[in-house]
């Protein structure tokens, strides 16, 4: 259903919600609620401060919720059962639990719950998709993705494991759900992570070293300063297609410039991207005369992008890319890393009967399919 001006209710104030609004305010009137930073941003922006959440809840048609990962849930549960749309920052909740239990609340309500899984979006993600879509590099077997940058010190939440699930499910969650999205479903997870601590001890989880807890240890020790740490995990999924995903993540030193890459291979060639390389994707088929280097322009909005493909689909327009059920399935994986880097050992996974991702089959979202066009 359309709506001539859209309501969007921003809450929260942190750093990604400055990559939001270049996108929000060409969509409707947006008001923001924050527990902490709503008069500056608002001032920043021209924003209406909202003064609570509940009046936040009672204004809009659709919230849009960047606050820290463990509010996420409390913050989706209600607005979902006050019959408001949610737009919701990666990753769907901390738990997932908590995820499948706003995909059902969506799901009775009738509401609309779509996780903002950014990467989707950017051109070079967009244009490998969409290559492996077509059959250009044939059957998949090898992908690799990597994504680092510096550890967050600029706020304590994202060192407490339990807030934030640590390096895997805040920064490596973006690949885990490439990974599925590219090659299908996931059979085993397995990963491994080390992460320093103050005086250069380290913290291993798996096989890295050091005693099964000693990981989630570290990274939730608030003695040690963030500023000081440093994470590395490496995590590998096998595909019920036969195809391996190995998924390297790194919170580095406050210096550390962030990078993305990936490489993918199939029985056809291969496409492969390194974000400090000017956004160009190198293609390699077996046929040597048609090697080529494809542009991966950088020029789009891929927030932009994003929040506008999730109102479309708020308003019927389309179906978004990226579903409900897709937000949970990574957080699965997540925890499923975390698991084996727990104990040490491959954890088996199984995505169940729903694990289809298109909107409109059951638990995905509340709209229905024969009204998305």
């Amino acid at each position: 259903m359309s709506r001539s001006v859209m309501k969007i209710a921003l809450i929260g104030a942190g750093g990604i919600t400055r990559a939001h609004l270049p996108g929000l305010v060409s969509l409707g009137e947006v008001r923001v609620f924050s527990v902490e930073g709503a008069a500056e941003l608002a001032a920043e922006w021209n924003l209406e401060v909202l003064p609570s959440y509940e009046e936040a809840l009672a204004w809009a048609d659709v919230v849009d919720i960047c606050t820290p990962t463990h509010t996420h849930f409390e913050l989706a549960r209600q607005a979902l059962e006050a019959g408001v749309d949610v737009i919701c920052e990666k990753p769907l909740c901390r738990t997932s639990a908590d995820a499948q239990t706003l995909v059902d609340i969506a799901a009775s309500s009738g509401r609309v719950l779509l996780p903002a899984h950014v990467v989707r979006f950017f051109p070079a993600y967009v244009a490998l998709h969409d290559a492996v879509q077509a059959g250009g590099i044939g059957e998949l077997a090898v992908l690799r993705f990597a994504r680092s940058g510096t550890y967050p010190a600029w706020s304590t939440w994202f060192g407490n494991e339990e807030h934030s699930g640590g390096l895997v499910m805040d920064l490596m969650i973006h690949d885990l759900d490439q990974a599925r999205w590219l090659a299908g479903p996931v059979t085993s997870v397995f990963a491994t992570q080390v992460e320093t601590r103050a005086g250069g001890d380290n913290g291993a989880g798996g096989d890295g070293g050091g005693d099964a807890d000693s990981a989630s240890a570290s990274s939730s020790d608030s003695a040690v300063p963030a500023a000081s740490r440093i994470a590395g995990c490496h995590c590998i999924l096998t595909h019920a297609s036969g195809a391996i995903s190995y998924i390297r993540g790194v919170w580095g030193a406050q210096s550390t410039v962030f990078e993305t890459s990936f490489h993918v291979a199939g029985d056809g060639g291969y496409l492969e991207y390194e974000s400090r390389d000017d956004y160009l994707i190198r293609t390699n088929g077996l046929d040597v005369s048609k090697r080529s280097i494809v542009p991966a322009s950088n020029a789009d909005d891929p927030y932009g992008n994003e929040l506008r493909e999730f109102v479309a689909h708020i308003e019927g327009r389309t179906t978004a890319r990226v579903s409900a059920l897709d937000g949970v399935m990574a957080v699965r994986l997540a925890e499923a890393a975390l698991e084996s880097i727990r104990t040490g050992k491959a954890v088996a996974f199984d995505e169940g009967a729903g694990g289809a991702s298109a909107c409109g089959e059951g638990v995905v979202c509340g709209c229905a399919k024969e009204d998305v066009k």
